[in-house]
């Protein structure tokens, strides 16, 4: 989960970020935070003043020069939080993979099979592991070719994400963890 800070003298802005926020990244929201501890910082120049010259600070306004401009709707802090790159290239939440910022909509299984290979950290999961996890112990064992194949389609475009071993099983790509 991301660590956000969110700097700003207004009470009602840093509660309602905090509140927003609260599904998709771990938020201090805070007058004076260290903010070099963080991964996105949040700077409202309207009453915290000019941001400091660093590049994990986004700037928050009512001017349109800022990266989010206030007011904004719930829904486009959540948006900007979970589109920025930190860390891992390839994420899985809410029902979407965020493979580079770029949001991709999954089925509820899809998601469930991408969570369950990228909480193995880039470590081979088995065919009856998985099948266990995702779709209980008496599904069809088949079904995780088709599902491999449907988030192949999906996140893969001339790069390969998922790897795939006969003996051992799938895993994600360390590079995209």
């Amino acid at each position: 989960m991301k660590r956000v800070a969110a700097v700003s003298k207004n009470e009602y802005l840093l509660r309602k970020i905090e509140l927003t926020l609260e599904s998709v990244a771990s938020v201090i929201a805070s007058r004076t935070p260290d903010i070099e501890y963080f991964d996105i910082c949040l700077w409202d120049i309207d009453t915290a003043g000019d941001a400091p010259e660093l590049e994990n600070i986004y700037t928050m306004s009512s001017s349109d020069s800022a990266d989010i401009k206030m007011p904004f709707e719930f829904k486009t802090l959540v948006d900007f939080v979970t589109q920025k790159e930190v860390g891992a290239a390839l994420v899985c939440r809410d029902r979407c993979a965020y493979l580079r910022g770029e949001s991709i909509k999954l089925t509820e299984l899809e998601a469930a099979l991408l969570s369950r290979l990228i909480s193995a950290g880039g470590e081979f999961v088995t065919r009856s592991d998985i099948l266990r996890d995702v779709w209980g112990e008496d599904a069809d064992p088949g079904i995780i070719n088709v599902y491999i194949h449907y988030l192949r389609e999906k996140l893969e475009r001339g790069e390969k994400i998922i790897i795939s071993s006969r003996s051992l099983g799938y895993k994600i790509d360390g590079r995209y963890l």
